[in-house]
């Protein structure tokens, strides 16, 4: 069996985004087929990193509760987790052809929209929240304020052949961008990420083939007390603003309902950095 290394790690980081070209289905898909979701509908699409986006018509408590549930086998340690619990996360890993199962656990999606990336070595844009000047944003230890701008999560990651089989790695990471670092993102690097990174928010994770990595927001993600000052509802966390729900429009004859977003972000590795596996061995003449 392939053996699995699983980290996270604090990342320091810097950034630009990339556009891709985005697929959304013309109709409301309630399920995805599982081939759609175990083997990739890009042409030579099978070395690298498929990004889908859906979004589940329940509130953000059963889409949490789906990927806790779903995301048992995987071997993020609970520390990791937690971290980015308190962020506002809720991240799993789950074999990619489990997918469709989580996938109508969900309630199905109401928009399926895909991104091929490949190999990404360049940061990119993953998700982007608009934010004025004078909004705070909680960290899970700390508020910090935000000047302005925008409020990115990033991503990079490649395909690593090892001896027992190849591997992706993935790195994530959220950061505050103003129209100053932007601007000077578009003549620099794109090594470098530009703006306050949130490293708490951070995530470097190894897949296996076969694995995917989800996000969702999580609805109530601890907080620490507040010891000074009047007594408030604490800032938005980084994925409340990153994924945020949104209230469907009401039905007479049923109880207000959500949309909730949810991010997939699946490793393709080709089989020919996937070892075949040894037939057993038996008598013959």
């Amino acid at each position: 069996m392939v053996s699995r290394a699983r980290c996270a790690i604090l990342v320091p980081l810097l950034l630009l985004g990339c556009e891709t070209t985005e697929r959304p289905l013309i109709t409301p898909t309630p399920f995805a087929r599982a081939d759609d979701l175990t083997t990739t509908r890009v042409h030579g699409g099978n070395n690298g990193l498929e990004v889908v986006h859906w979004t589940a018509p329940c509130d953000a408590t059963h889409a949490a509760n789906t990927l806790k549930h779903h995301g048992q086998g995987g071997t993020l340690p609970i520390e990791t987790i937690e971290r980015l619990r308190r962020n506002g996360f809720v991240v799993a890993e789950i074999q990619t052809e489990t997918l469709p199962t989580v996938l109508a656990d969900l309630g199905g999606t109401l928009s399926d929209i895909r991104n091929w990336h490949g190999q990404v070595p360049e940061w990119r844009e993953l998700l982007r929240a608009s934010v004025g000047p004078g909004v705070a944003v909680y960290t899970g230890e700390r508020v910090a304020p935000v000047s302005g701008g925008a409020i990115r999560l990033s991503m990079r990651g490649w395909t690593v052949p090892m001896e027992d089989g190849g591997l992706f790695w993935l790195e994530l990471i959220p950061h505050a961008v103003t129209s100053e670092s932007a601007a000077a993102t578009a003549v620099a690097s794109r090594d470098r990420l530009r703006g306050e990174p949130f490293a708490d928010g951070g995530l470097s994770v190894v897949l296996d083939h076969g694995w995917s990595l989800l996000l969702a927001p999580d609805p109530l993600p601890p907080r620490e007390p507040v010891s000074t000052g009047p007594a408030a509802e604490p800032p938005a966390t980084l994925g409340a603003l990153l994924l945020p729900c949104e209230d469907l429009p009401p039905v007479s004859d049923r109880p207000r309902q959500q949309r909730t977003p949810v991010v997939v972000l699946i490793a393709r590795i080709p089989d020919a950095v996937v070892p075949i596996p040894e037939a057993a061995s038996g008598g013959g003449s």
